[in-house]
């Protein structure tokens, strides 16, 4: 673990120019002195300046020559940090390009805190030091501190000054793409609550937009139907992006993935059963079938409450209606008994439940089909008549059908 400055060294006719960064020039012929100048004058001896250098770049501009080389100027800096030099082939195929790859991943330890200088070498270079960090950021728990490049060709034409680009928030973009993949076909939104925090103090407002993002998805995935069917959780989120755009401050990368978010909570309102079946529609897009069938059934009977003006909350009023239609869908079925006991009898009576309720008799049907089907996905398929991954997927879409389509006619009705 430390920090490690990162360069490669190219084989140009470097000429003496004023390399400027906030102001502040540093003379020389190489823009690695200048960066190591301007950000590493803290390293320690734990620290390492690494410089990747073909065998031209070597002989060329790192050793001494008719002129001092980077080698003896970097050592003239006298910072405790090692020196480390890398031997690279010059990357004029994929293979050599792969070679380079390796070799600058393979140059990066565990927990390593890197500063990349793109400035120089074949063009290729600053795509491999990106997606190179990027693979070593999940392998090896790398971060990026910062990735700097001497724009040359933008220098002033009548003071010769270097500008000095600070290009980290183009490589927080791969970030942001995995953010966004993880949210989008996931769900998921810990990589962009870690990646929102880290910029949160230039950003004000963004940690909060996080956060009722965050609160969207725990939600969604520990199944929390109370906070589900209610819909604040959804109304707060929206209410909290519609501030901050109204602001204007915040990340460019985060507008697309507002877009995104407003899409996934378009249909949720506060205070709608049918909130239910969006939520399912969610699990079932993200592939998380064990939470879609937790849903259906819960939702189902939620809704089927709600209609009634029953206490949906109330634990025991939901194993009451439970009982109810388990006891229409074994009425059905000739093969399993179908009996109620006193309290429950008592209780449907004063709800005046109809046991020949059309509505209740197909729910009934759907709701048990729903619990049969969960209780084998719940038991993890130990027993011999475990249904398979693809029949379970393709019953619960059936189901979903069903009832969308029975919640649809009787909210219309």
């Amino acid at each position: 673990m430390g920090r490690i400055y990162i360069s490669f060294l190219g084989t140009g006719n470097y000429s003496e120019c004023e390399y400027v960064f906030n102001d502040r020039p540093i003379k020389t012929r190489f823009i690695q002195q200048a960066l190591i100048e301007l950000f590493c004058n803290d390293f320690t001896g734990g620290d390492r300046l690494c410089f990747f250098l073909t065998g031209e770049a070597r002989a060329k501009n790192w050793e001494t020559g008719n002129e001092r080389g980077l080698k003896d100027i970097i050592a003239s800096l006298g910072l405790p940090a090692e020196i480390v030099t890398v031997d690279i082939p010059d990357g004029k195929s994929e293979k050599e390009i792969w070679k380079i790859f390796n070799a600058l991943y393979e140059t990066l330890n565990e927990n390593d805190s890197v500063i990349l200088d793109i400035t120089h070498g074949f063009r290729s270079l600053p795509m491999l030091g990106f997606v190179s960090l990027y693979y070593a950021r999940h392998l090896k728990n790398v971060t990026v501190e910062d990735i700097y490049y001497g724009a040359f060709d933008a220098r002033d034409q009548v003071t010769g000054k270097v500008p000095i680009f600070q290009l980290t928030q183009f490589y927080s973009l791969i970030q942001w793409s995995s953010a966004a993949d993880a949210f989008v076909n996931y769900g998921v939104s810990d990589k962009l609550k870690a990646l929102v925090r880290e910029t949160a103090r230039f950003f004000h407002g963004s940690q909060g937009v996080v956060d009722a993002i965050t609160n969207v998805t725990e939600s969604m995935s520990l199944i929390r139907g109370g906070d589900i069917v209610e819909g604040t959780v959804f109304s707060k989120c929206r209410n909290k992006m519609d501030e901050l755009e109204a602001k204007g401050v915040f990340q460019a990368s985060f507008k697309p993935i507002f877009r995104k978010v407003r899409e996934k909570l378009n249909e949720f309102t506060e205070n709608n059963p049918m909130n239910f079946l969006y939520a399912v529609k969610w699990y079932l897009n993200h592939k998380m079938i064990p939470q879609a069938l937790t849903m259906m059934q819960e939702g189902l009977l939620t809704f089927l409450m709600e209609i009634k003006k029953i206490d949906y909350r109330d634990r025991k009023n939901r194993e009451y209606y439970g009982a109810f239609l388990q006891y229409l869908a074994n009425l059905k079925n000739l093969k399993r008994e179908a009996t109620l006991d006193e309290e429950q009898n008592k209780q449907i009576k004063i709800w005046g439940l109809d046991f020949e309720d059309k509505f209740s008799v197909e729910a009934s049907s759907i709701y048990n089909r729903i619990s049969q089907l969960r209780n084998d996905v719940n038991h993890g398929g130990f027993n011999k008549e475990a249904t398979s991954y693809g029949k379970i997927v393709s019953n619960v879409n059936k189901l979903f059908e069903e009832i969308e389509k029975s919640c649809q006619e009787l909210s219309a009705s």
